[in-house]
């Protein structure tokens, strides 16, 4: 879908048109100022549409592939709540979640706009960058101490019969997470390091979270397919 003649990669922003050529950007006759890429659905963001979408991969609408491992398909969730469905390839889900941008960008107002506090959180504390470098552990750890204040801020400022599961969810596991990464920094920090490169791969990936989580559920004595298929009928009846 972002591929043409000649190596053209296409922006997929709702009604953006801009594009590059790979070819020149890899010789060195161009570049490619502020693009970003989404490999696991083969979608590209000019330097316009990333910031506004994807942000610094903490953005309102970043894609999460989760795949069940069944014949039923995959699911991309998007950050701002959304979800696309089970869907049967990575291209129907890519166009679902495309769909949804491009329903999103004729909405006069973003359901959950970036406020200059969330820039500032996002500067202070941005996502870890994809590559492995001595301050990953770091880098990690004050991100999910930011991730954990918002969600946990979001629910205490929340009205009291507007609780948001989700967002207490998020600040629970921010905190497990974060405070884990602390444990194991204290015990092994070259496994630390370790963890914690692979967990910022995992969340560039994007697929790679689904293939984790798949692993995790045997790790920890549930049954993957069981787990898969459940969140894959919930995934559904949310959609409809």
């Amino acid at each position: 879908m972002s591929y043409g003649p000649e190596a053209l990669r296409t922006c997929d922003g709702p009604g953006c048109g801009a594009s590059y050529d790979a070819i020149e950007v890899m010789t060195g006759r161009a570049r490619a100022t502020g693009w970003r890429q989404f490999p696991s659905l083969s979608l590209h963001m000019c330097g316009d549409c990333a910031p506004r979408w994807w942000a610094a991969g903490d953005g309102p609408h970043v894609p999460a592939v989760h795949h069940t491992h069944t014949p039923a398909g995959s699911v991309v969730d998007c950050a701002c709540g959304a979800s696309t469905g089970l869907r049967r390839t990575l291209g129907e889900l890519a166009a679902a979640y495309l769909a949804h941008l491009a329903e999103i960008a004729t909405t006069p107002e973003e359901p959950m706009p970036i406020t200059d506090a969330m820039r500032k959180l996002n500067s202070l504390a941005p996502m870890p960058e994809r590559t492995p470098s001595p301050e990953t552990v770091d880098q990690l750890g004050r991100y999910l101490t930011r991730t954990g204040h918002l969600g946990f801020a979001m629910v205490y400022h929340a009205p009291r019969d507007q609780l948001d599961q989700a967002q207490a969810e998020r600040a629970q596991l921010a905190m497990a997470a974060g405070h884990l990464l602390d444990a194991l920094y204290e015990l092994a920090p070259e496994a630390a390091a370790i963890v914690a490169a692979e967990v910022v791969e995992a969340w560039h990936d994007g697929g790679e979270v689904g293939s984790r989580l798949w692993s995790l559920a045997n790790v920890f004595g549930l049954d993957a397919n069981q787990v898969a298929e459940l969140a894959g009928e919930h995934a559904q009846q949310v959609d409809r």
